[in-house]
């Protein structure tokens, strides 16, 4: 098994995300979650909760508010096409932070994207390549 061709992912586009179709016409721009930006900006909004974090003491809604503020710094970086009540949503991260609020299943499907490998693979990122050279 050769590692490089099983797990092998584009480091570069983990932070700079990849578009994916969420369907309906609307795309997300997705990072990985885990990504040295994530992790960075996760350590500073977590570090005033340090304390209950390790009695395991921090209360779900809180828990919540971190993975979301998060979610919109470094994981959802744009999108396109999305739609409320027939009217477009104009990104924004304080508007990331309400939709992803707002809609868990929308923050469970982004979160579900943004941890998979699949997306993220180095091999399919020279497949792309190639196919855009071709004439």
């Amino acid at each position: 098994m050769d590692l490089k061709k099983e797990y092998g992912t584009n480091k570069k586009s983990e932070v700079d995300g990849v578009w994916e179709d969420m369907g309906g016409g609307c795309k997300v721009l997705i990072a990985r979650i885990g990504n040295e930006n994530y992790q960075k900006v996760f350590r500073r909004i977590s570090k005033p909760y340090q304390n209950a974090i390790r009695r395991g003491t921090l209360g779900n809604d809180k828990a919540e508010d971190l993975l979301i503020q998060a979610m919109a710094d470094c994981i959802v970086l744009d999108w396109k096409g999305l739609e409320e009540d027939g009217k477009a949503v104009k990104f924004s991260k304080e508007e990331c932070v309400r939709v992803l609020k707002e809609y868990k299943d929308f923050r469970d499907h982004v979160s579900e994207l943004a941890n998979s490998m699949e997306i993220f693979r180095q091999e399919m990122d020279a497949e792309a390549e190639k196919n855009l050279k071709k004439p």
